[in-house]
């Protein structure tokens, strides 16, 4: 800290326009921050969200050290939620946050917000330590505080946010004590790799370039476990939480780990395949791969110098996002947000491209002139062109995919949720459609079940209290089953849910309550003559209303 508060007061100029970005990636990630629990990936948000609201009411140990509870149980598993999982650092800070400020949304998107901020500053003192230049750091703080990617999942609540940050700072430690063997650094790197492994244990994948850029004599003086035990120490909680947790899982019902996920399967399907150019494309636009690529070739060009350290770590960690994509091929090919830990690779690549291409134009446009104004010359038209490239990637690339995510929205999940919580006790328990459904459980309040593809599994979820079930869009996919006409014969329409369009009215979810019966022949005569309400929500292309009935 002391050596950049110097760097700072030798050269500010760097850090104001640093300060400018952070400010422009808060404004970006600040959108949304009090909105309902009904976008996209909301059941991964909801699942933190729960776990922090139920650490804020009965405390962090009431399972055990650190064992988080979410609000929806395996059908099979412990009914209060409670699971083995990674080291819950978000739920911990967000229900800390609730304790002090109160449960409300932009309190609990906050922590991860001010995470993708410190990613920005974390990666621009990364680049700069490893390249030794000021615009390409700033190139790489720009890159990352656009980047749809962590744009949007720094907004949402989740576990990849501090893991990211974490693994940014103890690289950029690393980074230090490669060059002065200062046991302090290395002790520092190793405290915030093991923060990142053990917040989510994919993070560990930056090993990879450590182990391999690490110095023969540096490898061998880290076997002194006396000098560095504290570096030991903390690296070892990541094999103890894993232990742990194993027990955790035994007793609370099934437990996955990543280690479980590995396998290469997943990539000999088409559809595999097709998800993940899609998810790239979405992470870091078509444009930023196509940089991605020249600043991949460039290095391998320039990794020829036995001295270029800084293409040697970004050729490894290349490798290391390589072996990560096989290995983890299930994991990266189900979301967008798997591709966390190997995002900053991107950003290096597209920032080293950047580099490359206003270093060679600069050059060429400075030939004829004279050596007393070549230098400052060529840093002006260098920044032109780095400013007019990053001008093109948000243009034609970032915004779009930004604003795709923010209005992918699943609407209704909080009007239905908010009647269950006012219309029922806090013992009782619903039945949902799973998939992107789950934030109705935020604002019910109650837990869930998901995933019940039989009447057999009505039955025991009914047992374990269940008397509510909310069935969303794809759930009307049971109409005709036998599942359903269980449902029809013991269930009553309590409201029902539909978007207004120019083909007629969509239905977009029932929600029914135990007891009586239910016709869905007859829908359009049961909500006839009720009052219609609606609900404004949000787009980027502006506002559009959602409606409703109940019954």
């Amino acid at each position: 800290m002391k050596s950049i508060i110097q760097d700072i007061k030798k050269n500010p100029v760097p850090y104001l326009l640093l300060l400018v970005i952070i400010l422009f990636g808060l404004y970006l990630r600040a959108y949304h921050a009090n909105y309902p629990v009904i976008g996209y990936h909301n059941w991964k948000e909801t699942h933190y969200l729960t776990e922090a609201r139920n650490f804020a009411r009965e405390g962090f140990f009431k399972h055990g050290f650190f064992v988080p509870e979410n609000d929806y149980p395996v059908l099979g598993g412990d009914p209060s939620g409670a699971h083995a999982d990674t080291f819950p650092t978000i739920s911990i800070l967000v229900a800390i946050a609730f304790k002090i400020f109160g449960m409300n949304l932009a309190v609990a998107r906050s922590i991860g917000i001010l995470f993708g901020l410190g990613s920005i500053f974390a990666m621009y003192l990364l680049t700069k330590e490893l390249f030794g230049r000021d615009d390409i750091a700033l190139v790489s703080a720009t890159l990352t505080a656009i980047n749809p990617l962590l744009v949007f999942f720094s907004h949402n609540v989740q576990l990849i946010n501090p893991a990211l940050f974490f693994m940014l700072v103890g690289t950029y430690f690393y980074l230090k004590w490669s060059k002065s063997n200062e046991k302090i650094d290395i002790t520092y790197a190793a405290i915030f790799i093991a923060l990142a492994g053990l917040t989510k244990y994919t993070f560990l994948i930056i090993l990879v370039p450590i182990l391999l850029t690490m110095k023969k004599e540096q490898i061998k003086d880290m076997f002194n476990i006396k000098k560095y035990w504290v570096s030991y120490l903390f690296l070892s909680l990541i094999p103890i939480w894993f232990i742990y947790n194993l027990s955790v899982g035994a007793r609370t019902g099934k437990y996955t780990t990543t280690l479980s996920s590995i396998g290469i399967k997943p990539m000999f399907k088409v559809a595999w395949w097709s998800a993940m150019k899609n998810f790239t494309i979405d992470n870091y636009t078509t444009l930023g791969i196509l940089f991605a690529l020249i600043g991949l070739l460039a290095i391998i060009y320039f990794n020829k110098k036995k001295e270029a350290f800084a293409e040697r770590f970004i050729l490894s960690y290349a490798l290391g996002a390589f072996l990560f994509i096989i290995l983890l091929s299930d994991k990266v090919g189900g979301h967008s947000y798997h591709q966390y830990p190997i995002a900053p690779l991107f950003i290096i690549l597209i920032s080293y491209s950047f580099l490359v291409i206003g270093d060679t134009l600069s050059e060429m446009l400075t030939l004829n002139v004279e050596k007393k104004d070549k230098d400052k010359n060529k840093k002006l038209i260098n920044f032109v062109i780095i400013l007019i490239l990053l001008v093109l990637i948000y243009r034609f690339g970032s915004i779009q995919s930004i604003h795709r995510q923010f209005d992918t929205q699943f609407p209704g999940l909080d009007i239905a949720g908010t009647y269950i919580n006012q219309h029922s006790s806090p013992n009782e328990r619903l039945i949902f459609s799973g998939g992107q459904s789950f934030g109705v459980l935020w604002y019910a309040d109650r837990k869930g079940y998901y995933d019940i593809n039989s009447v057999e599994d009505i039955k025991k979820a009914e047992s374990l209290g269940s008397d509510w079930i909310f069935v969303y869009l794809w759930g009307l996919n049971d109409v005709g089953t036998k599942k359903w006409d269980y449902i029809s014969k013991n269930y009553h329409l309590v409201q029902v849910g539909f978007m207004r369009t120019q083909k007629g009215d969509q239905l977009v979810y029932l929600l029914l309550k135990k007891g009586g019966t239910f016709n869905i022949n007859q829908l359009q005569s049961i909500i006839q003559n009720k009052p219609v309400q609606s609900k404004e929500y949000e787009r980027t292309n502006g506002k559009y209303k959602f409606y409703y009935v109940d019954v």
